[in-house]
């Protein structure tokens, strides 16, 4: 299973309700021009709550101002953050498809658990 930092670091990505409570690891692509992977993230946990109370839980960190915060949960009486965990960026970036065998996701896709049971092979970045 891949581990789980003790304590949050950071709440910065706001979920719809299709994401499974069972992911423990995020890995970061990003789009062109970098189309590349960067990272990866431990989830420590799912933040749910009325959409107020959940800026006024998270807006220190989100990274988003009020008005794109409530554009992105507009019609929704529920809101979702991840609460992220140690970070690791890669030392060089890896492509997509020859690493995953996937092409890019419109916002997101499953990965199966890496082989050895703690982050992928190729993850030997530093851990902010």
């Amino acid at each position: 299973m891949p581990r789980r930092s003790s304590e949050a670091k950071n709440v910065s990505n706001f979920v719809g309700p299709f994401f499974r409570k069972d992911v423990d690891v995020v890995v970061v692509y990003v789009t062109s021009p970098t189309s590349l992977v960067v990272g990866e993230f431990d989830v420590n946990g799912i933040i749910s709550d009325t959409v107020e109370d959940l800026w006024s839980r998270t807006s220190r960190y989100a990274g988003i101002d009020r008005d794109g915060f409530l554009n992105y949960f507009r019609g929704r009486e529920i809101g979702h953050a991840i609460k992220i965990g140690s970070v690791r960026k890669y030392r060089r970036p890896l492509p997509l498809g020859e690493t995953f065998g996937i092409r890019a996701p419109q916002s997101f896709v499953y990965l199966p658990i890496p082989p050895n049971g703690s982050h992928w092979p190729w993850c030997s970045g530093t851990e902010r």
